[in-house]
């Protein structure tokens, strides 16, 4: 189970290729939403792609992708291999040093008791260059309430989600729709015909294994 400074935030490779793509989508999407709020484009700080230190929480796919931008990636992912990383020349760090360091991150951490709302008011406040900041893992690792205080306060300069706390929000009382620097999915990052067929074979793949193991136990 992958930890992040003693916090479980859990690994989840099932579904996890999909989202990735779906955050380098969103990344471009957004960066091209936020800076177009801006009239004077050199006073929005822009940067060229190259340029851009991408953070990635539990997301080694995107890494690959980031760095094939030119980006230089930080991740925190203890799942991580860190000679890979190192060829590939992916920083594994802390998650202090992403935070403060980081132009953009993305979030694909599987949800646990001990990692929900691990983005919240101090996490946001750490993010010293008001990042572009990405969920495509559960809503939960997200207090929705800070993500508002941190956008409304210029803290994250961008937000791309596909997921928010409720599965079922009640958009009309949604503080996040109607900005311009948002962008919101339906939880769909995950959907293709190919990534359903993976799911159930890993499902079923599980499920024998699971009763291999009892099997063995038993006897």
């Amino acid at each position: 189970m992958l930890t992040v400074n003693g916090t479980d935030v859990g690994f989840k490779p099932a579904v996890q290729r999909k989202h990735e793509r779906h955050s380098m989508v969103s990344d471009l999407l957004c960066a091209v939403f936020s800076d177009c709020a801006y009239r004077d484009v050199a006073s929005a700080g822009l940067l060229q792609i190259d340029e851009v230190i991408a953070g990635c929480v539990n997301g080694n796919r995107l890494e690959r992708r980031a760095r094939g931008f030119g980006m230089r990636v930080l991740a925190v992912d203890t799942h991580a291999d860190e000679q890979q990383a190192a060829e590939l020349g992916v920083i594994i760090t802390d998650a202090k040093t992403l935070l403060r360091e980081s132009d953009v991150i993305s979030n694909h951490m599987n949800l646990t008791a001990e990692n929900w709302h691990f983005f919240d008011d101090a996490g946001f406040a750490a993010m010293e260059k008001h990042p572009i900041f990405l969920n495509v893992s559960r809503g939960g690792s997200v207090d929705e309430a800070a993500l508002v205080r941190a956008l409304d306060n210029g803290l994250i300069r961008a937000a791309g989600l596909d997921v928010l706390e409720a599965e079922k929000p009640d958009l009309e009382k949604c503080a996040l729709i109607g900005r311009e620097n948002v962008i919101l999915t339906p939880h769909a990052a995950f959907y293709s015909a190919r990534s359903i067929e993976a799911l159930q074979r890993m499902s079923c793949h599980n499920l024998t294994n699971r009763s291999g193991y009892n099997n063995r136990q038993q006897q």
